[in-house]
């Protein structure tokens, strides 16, 4: 995975465009000179304005198949990497289809979750080894979209997994119950961190 500064991007960018349309300029201004007949100025007109088009779309169908965008605090990974993001705004130029972690969740997921006595339980999931989640993250958001889909994640494998270890703990106070079912979360959930309190 390639990471980029967005002016380093455009600069190398616009490089790499005038480089392939000077080669393929010169490529097809020879293969119009071999012909039989002298080129008409209208005809040589006509194939630089198509050449011209046809870098433009593939410049745009290749930055929409490989480059990626992230911004300051976003964490990128794939299955054997993860990468944070340190400057206000990068490209990502890569293969691999990775995912990319809002800010917002890179410090920790926090939920709610209500015992059966009414007490307020507040989760906060600390994520400490992000790889480990790609192949879930892949099933849960169906290869639909670059952003991991913390949400999706949460109530489809977390969720289920929080309220049966808050159920199944029988302690004589509640502190005994979250510490006990913290602990069968951190032991259950490798790439995780968790910490429950009393709301």
């Amino acid at each position: 995975m390639l990471l980029l500064n967005d002016w380093l991007y455009y600069l190398v960018s616009v490089l790499i465009i005038l480089v392939v349309t000077y080669f393929v300029s010169l490529f097809v201004n020879k293969q119009l000179r071999k012909s039989k007949n002298e080129p008409k100025k209208n005809t040589e007109n006509l194939v630089s304005f198509l050449i011209s088009i046809a870098i433009i779309l593939l410049y745009f169908a290749i930055t929409d198949l490989l480059v990626g965008r992230a911004y300051e605090g976003d964490i990128l990974f794939t299955e054997e990497e993860a990468w944070e993001v340190e400057s206000a705004s990068v490209r990502y130029v890569t293969t691999e289809n990775p995912f990319v972690v809002d800010s917002f969740f890179a410090e920790g997921y926090f939920s709610q979750e209500i015992l059966a006595s009414g007490e307020m339980i507040q989760v906060l999931i600390k994520t400490t080894d992000y790889p480990a989640l790609y192949s879930i993250g892949r099933n849960v958001s169906e290869g639909k979209t670059s952003m991991f889909p913390y949400q999706q994640y949460y109530e489809s494998e977390l969720q289920p997994a929080i309220i049966e270890a808050l159920q199944q703990e029988e302690a004589s106070s509640i502190n005994q119950v979250l510490l006990a079912a913290e602990q069968k979360l951190n032991d259950s959930f490798d790439a995780h961190t968790f910490s429950l309190t009393l709301q």
